[in-house]
């Protein structure tokens, strides 16, 4: 809020409004982006006042709108300099330009009249000192100028605010995304998650799996994901709202817009195998840009979503192995992967020499999606997609093993293989798969 302490400031509250109604959780986050909005919501409150009540009272009300805009031109002036050195909380979104661009704070307006109607009115006679701030003060005209080159500093402050901010590149939110995580209570998300696994019965990968599902439903039921870009008819036709609703209960409840917030959701996170990678860079930018309109709560929920998702990988990393083979089955039969698998093929099928090439894509799945190395459910898979669709390259029985026998390689990490003296072949259709698969 504005500082409302100087004569006459209440005017700033519309008449009629309830204090309480502001309070609890739908406060608004006091960021610099909320202090900015609330003075252009001053002026306009102002300004849109027909009554002029007295020199005394206009000449204070003034005199607020001097001092306020100075501070926030100070407080500009420092974000522009953390900005350069890409040091920040929040950015400044096009939504908060729309606003400013169309700002009207002087010139035409109520307070340009009010202040040079009193022309060269000695302002001592109202208790205003001749001074302030290092700024003369001694007539109302010399208020009129000091507001008039503040609210020009800020404008261009914002202009160069808004240039600096085109540039920072995406690592720069993933960056404030890590350091501001490290601020968050862990103990309550870590008691919530244990509180859920409790309740989840045997720690078999499918039961992680519901759980994590669960925990993003959650997450995109509660609508924090509503000041994001619409997304695309094309990209909402592509959620596979089955597959969700396959490991959630019977009676879960989804919001009307849940469709339209996981295609969101999407451009946020990926699928690496049967783990879910939240990608912090724009993760980050949505906060960043949002932050002075998402509640504490809300804000809260990010950083809970992340952690309780990287606690969920972590857990099934370290399942024993007889639920890496339950993780495996899951993926031979999800008819999900085994049509992402066919759509991958089509891309890459120029790349593939042979059937022996199969190796390669299986590696890829075994070291980078999560896929146990397991050569017949790999094979098994491919018996499906011939069903599905003529393959110019299929994968029968023992195809695998074979290439493994020709190529050592194929028992290395394909984190290792550009080191190594592996084929140009093999690693241009690596590169193409990861590429499409994802």
């Amino acid at each position: 809020m504005l500082n409302q302490s100087l004569p006459g400031a209440d005017w700033l509250q519309p008449a009629g409004a309830d204090c309480t109604a502001c309070s609890g959780s739908q406060v608004r986050q006091l960021t610099l982006s909320s202090k900015v909005l609330d003075l252009n919501d001053a002026f306009n409150t102002y300004n849109a006042q027909e009554q002029v009540l007295g020199d005394f009272l206009e000449a204070q009300k003034a005199l607020f709108f001097a001092i306020t805009s100075e501070g926030i031109k100070a407080e500009l002036t420092t974000y522009k300099a953390n900005l350069e050195q890409r040091i920040f909380e929040e950015v400044f979104g096009p939504d908060f330009y729309e606003i400013m661009c169309e700002a009207k704070w002087l010139k035409g307006q109520k307070l340009e009249k009010v202040l040079l109607s009193m022309k060269d009115k000695a302002l001592s006679v109202f208790g205003i000192a001749e001074e302030i701030n290092g700024h003369q003060t001694k007539t109302a005209v010399d208020l009129y100028q000091w507001i008039e080159k503040t609210i020009g500093e800020i404008r261009a402050l914002l202009s160069a605010i808004r240039k600096l901010t085109f540039k920072l590149p995406p690592e720069s939110y993933a960056a404030v995304y890590e350091k501001q995580s490290k601020h968050i209570d862990m103990e309550s998300i870590l008691n919530f998650y244990n509180d859920k696994i409790l309740n989840v019965g045997k720690l078999s990968f499918k039961n992680y799996l519901a759980f994590g599902t669960r925990v993003v439903a959650d997450f995109i039921n509660k609508g924090v994901l509503r000041f994001a870009f619409r997304p695309t008819t094309e990209e909402i036709a592509e959620v596979d709202f089955e597959r969700v609703r396959r490991h959630l209960p019977p009676d879960y409840e989804f919001k009307d817009f849940f469709i339209q917030h996981c295609a969101i959701f999407k451009k946020m996170a990926a699928w690496k195998g049967r783990t879910l990678v939240i990608d912090t860079k724009s993760y980050g930018k949505y906060m960043c840009l949002h932050r002075s309109k998402l509640t504490p709560e809300e804000l809260l929920e990010f950083y809970k979503l992340e952690k309780l998702v990287a606690m969920i990988n972590e857990a099934i990393r370290n399942l024993p192995p007889e639920n890496k083979k339950e993780e495996s089955d899951v993926a031979a039969d999800d008819d999900y992967f085994v049509e992402k698998l066919g759509e991958a093929l089509n891309e890459v099928e120029a790349y593939m020499w042979g059937q022996s090439a199969h190796a390669v894509l299986f590696c890829a799945l075994r070291d980078h999606h999560g896929f146990t190395d397991n050569m017949s459910r790999y094979e098994r898979i491919h018996e499906k997609l011939s069903e599905k669709r003529s393959l110019r390259w299929p994968c029968p029985k023992g195809t695998l093993r074979v290439a493994f026998g020709n190529n050592s390689y194929y028992k290395v990490s394909v984190t290792r293989w550009k080191d190594m003296d592996v084929p140009q072949r093999a690693l241009a259709l690596l590169d193409k798969f990861e590429a499409v698969f994802d």
